[in-house]
């Protein structure tokens, strides 16, 4: 999984640098990877639980030294870490929320993304090599469609780790089709239909219509007019 990150990364515009064990751009964003088991974010049950991980524990240290070195200013402020986690279950991402919150929300300098995978998963995706195959193979409505219909399964477990990867990664931008999609201003019209006019009239008055008092006989005469408006057959 590391590979496929180190290829994402790359085709991006950011470079391995050996110095700090992680990758930059242009010396103004930095971002590190750290690989875990499902048992050891399982493990992750509290804050105290997380300072205790060897692993998290090790990378907090060494990153600390890292902002230390000369020509680093960047570091401290523009850092990022991508845990990945593999997981013998893609349903691990719903079934260890909680864990992945506990890491992500964590105060310490970096912004954290967790990642879950499970080689299945990775095997099918593990051949691309640019950012377009990633979202040729992302931009996939009949998997989107099956996951709000049915939830996370197996049989979408590479689409679940490609939509993690663009969704978790602040370069990778997911980009639709404009024609699968209506403008709201279309949408009412459609739903309204020969109700539309009367729509826009009520949002024109709205202010008026909430200055009337429905309990005064002085307002007899607007609220008849309201009733009209309300009643009103185009055809």
């Amino acid at each position: 999984m590391e590979t496929l990150i180190n290829k994402i990364l790359s085709n991006n515009h950011y470079i391995l640098d050996e110095v700090i064990n992680g990758y930059s751009h242009e010396n103004k964003s930095y971002f590190f990877i750290r690989t875990i088991g499902g048992d050891e974010l399982e493990e992750i049950k509290s804050k105290a639980l997380l300072d205790e991980q060897t692993w998290y524990g090790a990378f907090v240290s060494e990153f600390k030294e890292n902002t230390d070195k000369p020509n680093y200013f960047s570091l401290e402020k523009n850092s990022s870490l991508i845990v990945l986690v593999e997981a013998s279950s893609i349903n691990d991402i719903e079934r260890l929320q909680s864990q992945i919150l506990l890491i992500e929300e964590d105060q310490f300098f970096v912004k954290k993304y967790v990642i879950i995978y499970t080689r299945t998963a990775l095997s099918k995706i593990s051949n691309f090599t640019t950012n377009l195959q990633f979202l040729n193979a992302v931009n996939n409505r009949g998997a989107f469609q099956s996951i709000l219909a049915n939830g996370f399964n197996t049989d979408q477990e590479d689409f679940i780790l490609l939509l993690q990867l663009f969704i978790k990664l602040p370069f990778l931008t997911l980009q639709f089709n404009e024609d699968d999609f209506i403008s709201l201003h279309e949408k009412l019209i459609n739903v309204l239909e020969n109700d539309y006019s009367i729509f826009r009239q009520l949002i024109a008055d709205q202010e008026q219509l909430l200055d009337i008092d429905f309990l005064s006989i002085d307002s007899e005469n607007e609220i008849d007019n309201l009733l009209t408006l309300l009643t009103y057959d185009s055809n």
